[in-house]
């Protein structure tokens, strides 16, 4: 199930709002079915609708599917939605739902039940029966223009939650779509900041030097200076897959140069231990205030071992499965839940929690296949996830090389 926030019945977007929902899932006649059901064979119980409460509403989306076939409608969906909110449905298209919408509505005259309940509801709703009789008139007169903005203000996938109930295997194949949060068959979380985890006897300060001895003890990691990460990979954005290009100088003093190449178009960010800029569209911004702190604890090399010296407020919750599970409060109020591997204690996974204003995005970063650098263990593959689009970096280290300080200014400020 794919769903969004709708509108309460009485207010006057409500049809237009229906009508959009049945685009995508009104039968035979919606893109659902013409998607998952006749292109692609995944299901044949596709639906879409809007639900019909008084005060609150949500639009529902989804289908019945095999178990290795849920990520693949999954992405269906969510891009059928996007373009929904990008392209108004042509004339015909909509003049095919709006016939089937009416003409159902129509026949179920016939039918003394649905009168009954029609006045009924009318009378709990607070509407007129002329208003009700005039239902088909108003239907027919909704253009696709305002089918295409109400869906964009309602039913923009980049505002869905998604729901999946089924085999625990396609968990990874979620990922992509965000963080996952897991509850077992009575509904109690088993993931997330009110999920029961496993005690563990460890406080955050304990915790960070066993993950700083698995990468490279105390003297190791001092005497590191610079650090080069380099590596090329895959950008999925809806579906799209581009090629993408990672750089990261780092030098100790909290200077950092990074530059990601995404199909072409650069990003990057320079930090020389006291100021910041970033480079995203050809003009360089410099960073300030809180922004300008949150980079310059960004720079920080090995930062995730020194996060309590860095005045992280650091709490391990407990152990889940294999992960010793840590939240931790940057200075600026910037959470994030990390994972260490319960064995190893290497660092598998971070969940930045971000605030946007459009609420929390959540951020995952990854990472995996750990392999010696002369004597500090580091990951080989990066990944880098949030709502719609996910990063998958294969890299390689060099450490102690000569770094210029001049590799940390931008060409042109």
């Amino acid at each position: 199930i794919i769903s969004t926030l709708g509108i309460p019945y009485n207010y006057r977007d409500y049809e237009t709002l229906d009508l959009a929902g049945s685009v995508i899932g009104a039968g035979f006649a919606g893109r659902l079915f013409r998607t998952l059901r006749e292109t692609y064979s995944f299901t044949y119980t596709p639906f879409g609708y809007i639900t019909r409460s008084k005060y609150a509403n949500r639009f529902v989306c989804g289908a019945e599917v095999a178990s290795a076939k849920t990520d693949s409608s999954v992405l269906i969906t969510l891009e059928q939605l996007q373009q929904l909110t990008k392209e108004s449905p042509s004339e015909e298209e909509l003049n095919r739902i709006k016939s089937y919408k009416v003409g159902s509505y129509l026949m179920s005259f016939e039918d003394a039940s649905f009168v009954a309940s029609l006045i009924q509801n009318a009378d709990f709703m607070e509407k007129s029966i002329d208003v009700v009789k005039a239902y088909p008139t108003r239907t027919n007169a909704i253009s696709s223009i305002e089918v295409r903005n109400i869906a964009k203000k309602y039913m923009n996938p980049e505002n869905a939650f998604i729901v999946v109930a089924g085999d625990p295997e396609i968990k990874k194949g979620l990922e992509k779509f965000g963080t996952i949060f897991e509850y077992d068959l009575d509904l109690n979380p088993l993931s997330g900041p009110n999920a029961k985890l496993e005690k563990v006897s460890l406080s955050p300060s304990e915790l960070l030097m066993k993950y700083s001895d698995a990468i490279g003890d105390k003297s190791v990691l001092n005497s590191t200076t610079t650090l080069i990460t380099e590596g090329k990979g895959n950008f999925v954005f809806q579906g799209n897959l581009s090629e993408a290009s990672y750089l990261r100088l780092n030098k100790v003093g909290n200077k950092m140069h990074q530059h990601f190449d995404i199909g072409g178009y650069p990003q990057r960010i320079w930090t020389n231990g006291t100021d910041s800029y970033s480079d995203a569209s050809g003009s360089i911004n410099k960073y300030k205030n809180s922004d300008l702190k949150k980079q310059l604890l960004e720079a920080e090399m090995f930062q995730e071992t020194k996060l309590v010296q860095l005045g992280y407020k650091c709490d391990v919750v407990g152990k889940k499965d294999n992960y010793i599970v840590m939240n931790a409060i940057s200075p600026e109020n910037e959470e994030m839940t990390l994972y260490f591997d319960a064995k190893t204690y290497l660092l598998v996974k971070k969940e930045n929690y971000l605030k946007l204003t459009s609420g929390i995005e959540v951020g995952i970063e990854k990472f995996e296949n750990y392999k010696k650098f002369d004597n500090l263990m580091l990951p080989t593959k990066l990944v880098f996830s949030a709502t719609g689009y996910s990063i998958d970096l294969e890299v390689t280290y060099k450490i102690n090389q000569e770094i210029s300080d001049s590799a940390f200014e931008p060409e042109s400020k």
